[in-house]
């Protein structure tokens, strides 16, 4: 009895654990009647553990966990994280010092003079 492609397709299943438990059971009725689909059967688990015994390739590494970063590292990011704070604040001491002293001459400039004495003598 020759194999039909839907008996190796079955088979195929079967052997990788595929098959649903009634399907299963049909097919292992069908198994103890037929030498052929014994044969078959054999066939595709003597291919499945010459494929097995195929070294593997090696697994892949994890990848490796980063360096971690040294001192100089983190003391130069501190460092320049600290520089740069400083900065913006005197940038802003500054710029606000300058805003008042502008307010003060445009103070100075709107309030009235009194004249001197010598203008009103003459």
């Amino acid at each position: 009895m020759q194999v039909s492609d839907e008996d190796w397709m079955a088979l195929s299943a079967y052997a990788d654990g595929e098959l649903g438990p009634f399907a299963a059971a049909a097919l292992a009725g069908r198994l103890a009647q037929g030498s052929a689909l014994a044969e078959a059967l054999q066939k595709i688990r003597g291919l499945q553990r010459g494929l097995a015994s195929l070294h593997a390739p090696a697994p892949l590494h994890a990848a490796a966990p980063a360096p971690r970063k040294s001192f100089r590292h983190r003391y130069a990011v501190s460092t320049l994280a600290a520089s740069l704070l400083l900065a913006i604040g005197l940038a802003v001491a500054v710029v606000s010092w300058l805003k008042r002293s502008e307010d003060r001459v445009i103070v100075q400039a709107l309030e009235p003079r009194a004249e001197s004495p010598e203008r009103t003598a003459a």
